[in-house]
């Protein structure tokens, strides 16, 4: 405070360490162009987004990134990542981990993400997906749409309890979680999966790449309006990352001394393509072991589940509409678990619980309802106490200071 005139000598140094640990940050004008496209903000922009929308293109980069305000989204890259959320996209449900770092969850083509989240809306290249049809396009981008996908609150009473469905195994849980509601209660309708295992190569694969390598798999059973999921073991030999992408799905092995290791050693693809001819690979470069391949199939019809929707209606809160259901049974979200929740049925507070191993739910009694669900940041008005109270002691200080010089 004495030698003014020094203040910009010391902020030099930080600014010449910024740019100089920046200096090849660069982002490539493609990359950019991808990233920020006038062509998909049109496509926002002119068309009706009711529910959530996924971008498939550039995934890495577009986890927070909307075209515009309507778009909401189920992908997220934040320090405060819902482990809840975290651990059903990546553990339960097996989307792949395409980044070095797992608290990035992108959008992916797997088919139980994009419904369970209630992703009606997709930002593709291509329009081969199942359930998904092509409703606008602008430029090399179009916009596919699915009305059938789960609505982001509805009504239930096709349960599973939650100790069952632990004891399922992947990918026999898959289609379980998708048609039975997980409560922690009792078993409304007894489920059996009907995936079905086509493959199984006990051999190992070893993988020396000095650079990126492309394959061609033909495949040798039926695909058509079926959802193929392919899983395996990877070991690395060295300290550097690997990825392997299949049909445009892409899995990652963060190197061993990484910031945020992934710890992704099991790599699991779950297509759902409306039919697939051949596997297109793509290996990073590397030296890696690729064991205990495993394909299996199940019929997209599978995924056909009928629930009954919450009407929304124009609120303030998180969420307000009507519903009628003929039995007792579960109020079903796609908000991931917080406290702070709190969901009215009829003007009273009922007792919230985690659906789905990771969602905001509770009991319903059947016949007509209006449901409202909030949400009140835990201690927001103790934080708000203590700032209050730090500006006035602060502010004390500063003029009790004054005063003595």
């Amino acid at each position: 405070m004495d030698k003014k005139e020094c203040l910009m000598i010391y902020a030099l140094v930080p600014m010449i360490v910024f740019t100089g640990l920046n200096y090849n940050q660069c982002l490539d004008s493609k990359l950019y162009n991808s990233m920020y496209s006038k062509d998909k903000q049109k496509l926002m922009q002119r068309n009706d987004l009711n529910q959530r929308t996924a971008d498939l293109d550039q995934v890495g980069y577009s986890v927070n990134h909307i075209y515009d305000l309507k778009e909401m989204k189920a992908s997220s890259y934040t320090s405060t990542s819902n482990s809840l959320y975290n651990t059903f996209v990546y553990d339960i449900i097996k989307s792949p981990i395409s980044q070095s770092n797992r608290t990035i969850i992108t959008d992916s083509e797997n088919y139980l993400y994009l419904s369970m989240m209630s992703v009606q809306n997709i930002l593709s290249k291509e329009s081969n997906l199942c359930g998904y049809k092509e409703v606008d396009s602008k430029g090399k981008y179009k916009l596919l749409k699915n009305k059938n996908v789960f609505p982001m609150v509805y009504v239930t009473s096709d349960t599973i309890s939650e100790s069952k469905f632990d004891k399922l195994f992947y990918p026999y849980n898959l289609d379980t979680i998708y048609n039975r509601t997980i409560v922690n209660g009792e078993t409304s309708k007894e489920y059996a999966s009907k995936m079905k295992l086509i493959k199984n190569l006990d051999q190992s694969i070893l993988i020396e790449n000095k650079k990126k390598a492309k394959k061609r798999i033909p495949i040798d059973f039926d695909t058509k309006n079926k959802m193929v999921c392919i899983d395996f073991d990877i070991k690395n030999y060295t300290d550097k990352k690997i990825s392997i992408s299949i049909n445009g799905m892409k899995n990652t092995l963060s190197k061993k001394h990484s910031v945020y290791p992934n710890g992704n050693k099991h790599f699991t693809y779950i297509l759902s393509k409306k039919e697939l001819k051949q596997f297109d690979v793509t290996l990073s470069k590397g030296k890696y072991k690729i064991s205990n391949i495993r394909v299996y199939t199940c019929d997209m019809d599978v995924f056909d589940r009928v629930v009954t929707k919450v009407k929304p209606l124009k609120t303030t809160s998180i969420f307000k509409g009507k519903v009628t259901t003929s039995k007792d049974g579960y109020l079903v979200t796609s908000y991931p678990y917080e406290k702070g929740y709190e969901i009215y049925i009829d003007g009273k507070k009922q007792d919230v619980e985690i659906v789905n191993k990771a969602f905001v739910g509770c009991k319903i009694k059947k016949g007509s309802h209006t449901i409202t669900i909030q949400f009140h940041a835990p201690f927001k008005n103790a934080g708000l106490g203590i700032s209050v109270l730090s500006i006035m002691i602060g502010g004390f200080w500063i003029w009790k200071k004054s005063k003595n010089l």
